[in-house]
């Protein structure tokens, strides 16, 4: 694998380079759960966790948890 970086006036350049890996290949999947609002008043939240998938000929291989992201419930309006 080779990365190669360039700077262009103002704007900076990177390109990845490597070999095919032979039918496997990688995706980023996303799962969303709502998490119930703490009161009436409230919206519900969400709980949004990230998995790195490794495919092999399009079949999921290998499934890895990346991060967990928390958003509470909120408030609906001014009071």
């Amino acid at each position: 694998m080779r990365l190669r970086v360039a700077v262009v006036g103002s704007t900076l350049l990177a390109r990845v380079e490597g070999q095919p890996m032979g039918g496997q290949s990688f995706e980023l999947v996303t799962e969303r759960r709502d998490v119930p609002a703490s009161t009436d008043e409230n919206l519900p939240g969400q709980e949004v966790e990230l998995y790195r998938i490794r495919l092999e000929d399009g079949r999921e291989i290998e499934r890895e948890f990346v991060h967990r992201d928390l958003y509470p419930s909120a408030r609906i309006g001014p009071r």
